[in-house]
């Protein structure tokens, strides 16, 4: 048995490949491909070897990229409860910040940014992993060893990341934030 929750599945020829499963959760995930042209066949959940039945299937978020291949395991689940929304021009809209503190490490955060509305700035609310006067700095996974992307004593809980510095920026960013408590 497996179960697969609260995820968020991006990119690829498709987002999740499940086979072979015989029991098993699939719920409260998101999920988003590109779609790519001339068509292929790309889908965001590709489905073998598997009974449907089998699989609790509900509460899912299928982001339209476009292309309809994607579609068909999609209406496999027969699930009444997920949805498909819509993205602009084959992409997602928006602001998606993860923020996963390391279970060894606890002041050691980890930081991914889907920023497809290509903002320059994004500002990541940090709720109760920092406190005001903790001294701060956020590398850049690229360039780990490089400056910090932004360092400071905190004055709130949110800090200001810019985007656009490396490769896979604006659209996306992952970064290790280390905070010292003074």
């Amino acid at each position: 048995e497996i179960t697969i929750q609260n995820n968020y599945f991006m990119g690829g020829r498709r987002a999740l490949r499940l086979n072979g499963l015989t029991q098993g959760i699939v719920r409260n995930n998101t999920f988003w491909c590109p779609s790519r042209h001339p068509p292929l066949t790309w889908e965001m959940v590709e489905i073998e070897n598997t009974n449907m039945d089998s699989i609790t299937w509900e509460n899912n978020t299928f982001i339209n990229n476009g292309q309809f291949g994607w579609m068909k395991p999609w209406v496999k689940t027969g699930s009444k409860t997920d949805k498909v929304i819509n993205g602009k021009n084959g992409k997602p809209t928006g602001t998606q910040i993860f923020k996963r503190v390391n279970k060894y490490e606890p002041d050691r955060i980890h930081l991914i940014v889907y920023n497809w509305d290509h903002l320059d700035r994004v500002t990541v609310d940090l709720d109760t992993l920092l406190a005001p006067g903790d001294t701060y700095r956020v590398v850049n996974v690229v360039d780990f060893f490089g400056d910090p992307v932004v360092e400071g004593i905190a004055e709130n809980s949110t800090i200001t990341l810019p985007m656009g510095r490396h490769r896979y920026e604006p659209e996306f960013g992952t970064y290790i934030l280390f905070k010292n408590r003074d």
